[in-house]
């Protein structure tokens, strides 16, 4: 590392950043609201404690939560400290753990014989365990929301919960509300309907149920529901009492109450109950299943190393010898599994509760919550350690003061937020950007409907390039792709350029569906079934590798549909479709006996289709219209998508097939893209 190119980052800085990056001696928490420059600050910090301790790269630690952002971090480091940021541990939370395992797998003595499962493998082993639930089960029908099940699950892994815990706070919940229904009929009784004479009822309700002050949890991290309704119903009386007005009482009625059958109010959420008891049941019988199987998923790797830090001291001792100072980024968004491995590698007790750890978050951008635990990890950091110091970063550089005070806005509606408790913590963001224009429109729209929506968006967009805005400064935000997809149809009639910056699911890409699609027919044809060749046929025609007229197709349909003919047969005897007939009546016998990379090697193109009795084989043209030198010359982006697709498809049927020794057929990918569409599980691309 050089001098200058420290000095010019660190002069970069303000002067919290400044105070941020030369606090590298014992807990530092960070408060850094969006736009504030937290990697600047994280990137400089590491180097300053290259620059300043005996510490070597080895013993530095930075944990963030996607592959994206470790890349982005040691990227700029070696702009900063050179070769020497190779050599610094810049890992998501999960490939930490995965590296632990790996680099000390005498701790980890039964991992080797494991292996990963993937998306498709455990909503597979979640699914045979609903099917075997009896039709007594709370949930035996839900495989009409198994991605919820699942989530839950990992949910619960995450947090660090057992099954025993899951049912420990469902049959508390239970109790709770038979006790409190009795409580709710006989002091409601009398209650017809919500008004200013209904409040006392309310309040006697209030006293009956009352708790010790002070919260309850139904176990650590979980509020308990008798302390919750306690809260509420107080806040509910109270602002009722005050106003005169009884909405509050209302909205907590529709939250807390519901009638039984002879029509008297009690207490909601037994049913609630009774799924979470069934839905603790299917986590243990996950557990065992993985177990059985000798298998372990994602959330695993981060429990296996807690596992392995938690039952083995001289372990936990050498990483904590080798990892003297640690770096949390994005640390609202941790969870309680990742929270404890952070524990255990900093609980070293010639630390004396001050390890050289430094979090940098904004708990106004995740808080984590379950059954109404509002559980902000930026406080757990701060009552973990001893003289934690804390530092706020509220001069914003990305965005204008109009959109910050927006923001903010918003913001303060977030009930539960980290400066409520830390009196010292400034929230306010100031925008210091000299490059932002100096006025700026903010505005809310609303729309009778989706497609309104999108019309209006499109339309003001192109206006916006019409009065000579350059595209590539207009953006189009929202939480979830399933907002965006729709608006791109819209935008594309307005010939509007667009980059849509998305994981690409591969099974939607149209090339590797035409492989696919082709696949399938070769196996209709091996296995007889003409109903479904018949239907695959005309699809597969139209491709446009195959050069046939759509005038042509159409007639071989409507021949087809008055003949009532069989397509292959049809297309045997038709001059200009017999060469496309007989390449997969060919490959059909080859299904059983030749491998999956022999069969796409044939259906792509690559290799050349020996047909019987002829000197000249038959040889796919998806291959050369796809892959070939003009495509490439036209466009090289759209080939090196092409070739990176059907390389991960590849590469994830490999791995969720990776316990079956035998070779890869053309039948296993058919049924690993099939079973991925029924379970809407997609198979990204991330490269």
């Amino acid at each position: 590392m050089t001098m200058g190119r420290f000095e010019k980052e660190y002069k970069r800085l303000n002067d919290e950043q400044k105070k941020a990056v030369n606090s590298i001696d014992g807990p530092l928490l960070v408060i850094a609201g969006p736009g504030t420059g937290k990697t600047q600050l994280l990137t400089t910090r590491v180097a300053n404690i290259l620059r300043i301790s005996d510490a070597q790269p080895q013993n530095i630690l930075c944990l963030t939560f996607t592959e994206s952002a470790a890349y982005e971090m040691r990227e700029r480091l070696i702009g900063i400290v050179g070769q020497q940021a190779y050599n610094i541990t810049i890992s998501t939370y999960h490939a930490f753990g995965r590296e632990l395992i790996g680099r000390f797998p005498d701790y980890f003595s039964d991992m080797p014989d494991m292996h990963a499962i993937d998306d498709l493998g455990i909503h597979s082993t979640i699914q045979d365990i609903v099917a075997a639930l009896p039709y007594s089960n709370a949930l035996k029908k839900s495989d009409y929301y198994l991605r919820d099940v699942i989530s839950s699950i990992s949910d619960f892994k995450r947090s660090l919960f057992e099954p025993d815990d899951i049912r420990k706070v469902a049959r508390l919940n239970l109790a709770f509300i038979e006790k409190t229904s009795m409580q709710t009929k006989k002091h409601l009784h009398a209650v017809a309907r919500i008004d200013k004479k209904s409040i006392p009822a309310f309040s006697a309700l209030l006293k009956a149920t009352k708790q010790p002050a002070g919260k309850q949890f139904a176990i650590p991290g979980v509020i308990s529901l008798d302390y919750l309704w306690q809260e509420q119903l107080a806040e509910a009386v109270q602002t009722a009492e005050k106003s005169g007005k009884t909405t509050s009482i209302t909205a907590w009625k529709n939250a807390w109450l519901a009638r039984d059958a002879a029509g008297e109010f009690i207490a909601r959420g037994k049913d609630i109950c009774q799924k979470l008891l069934a839905l603790a049941d299917i986590y243990e019988s996950y557990l065992q299943a993985l177990n059985t199987q000798g298998l372990f998923d994602y959330d695993d790797m981060i429990l296996r190393a807690i596992d392995g830090l938690e039952n083995n001291t001289e372990l936990r001792y050498t990483l904590q010898e080798q990892y003297m100072y640690i770096l949390l980024d994005e640390f609202q968004d941790t969870n309680a599994a990742q929270l404890k491995l952070v524990k255990l590698l900093t609980d070293n007790p010639a630390y004396e509760g001050k390890p050289n750890i430094l979090a940098v978050g904004d708990d106004d951008q995740a808080i984590y919550a379950f059954q109404g635990a509002d559980y902000s990890h930026m406080l757990a950091f701060k009552n973990m350690y001893k003289d934690v110091k804390t530092i706020s970063l509220t001069k914003n550089y990305r965005s204008h003061k109009d959109v910050l005070h927006v923001a903010h806005g918003i913001a303060q509606q977030i009930e539960t937020r980290l400066h409520h408790h830390l009196k010292e913590i400034d929230k306010l963001l100031s925008a210091e950007s000299q490059e932002l224009p100096a006025t700026s429109q903010v505005a809310r729209h609303e729309f009778k409907s989706d497609v309104a929506q999108y019309g209006w968006v499109s339309e003001h967009i192109a206006k916006l390039i019409k009065d000579g805005v350059n595209p590539s400064q207009i953006a189009v935000l929202a939480p979830q792709h399933r907002y965006l997809e729709p608006i791109v149809p819209y935008l594309r009639q307005l010939k509007i350029p667009v980059r849509y910056d998305k994981r690409e699911d591969v099974l939607e890409d149209v090339h590797i569906a035409q492989l696919l699609h082709m696949a399938e027919l070769v196996l209709s044809l091996a296995n007889n079934n003409s109903a479904t060749a018949n239907n695959l046929w005309p699809q597969i025609l139209s491709y446009e590798f195959w050069q046939l007229p759509t005038e042509h197709i159409w007639k071989l349909s409507w021949k087809a549909s008055e003949e009532r003919s069989n397509w292959t047969e049809l297309l045997m005897s038709d001059t200009a479709t017999h060469h496309i007939a007989l390449f997969f009546a060919q490959l059909a016998p080859m299904v059983s006996i030749e491998t999956l990379e022999t069969m796409l090697d044939y259906l792509v193109g690559v290799n050349e289709l020996p047909i019987k009795a002829k000197k000249a084989g038959l040889r796919s043209p998806y291959y050369e219209y796809n892959f070939g030198k003009r495509i490439r010359q036209q466009s090289v982006s759209s080939f090196w998508a092409l070739l990176s697709n059907l390389t991960v498809l590849r590469q994830h049927l490999r791995e969720h097939k990776n316990q079956d020794k035998s070779q890869l057929m053309l039948l296993d990918m058919i049924e690993f893209s099939r079973a991925h569409r029924d379970a809407d599980i997609k198979v990204l691309n991330t490269s």
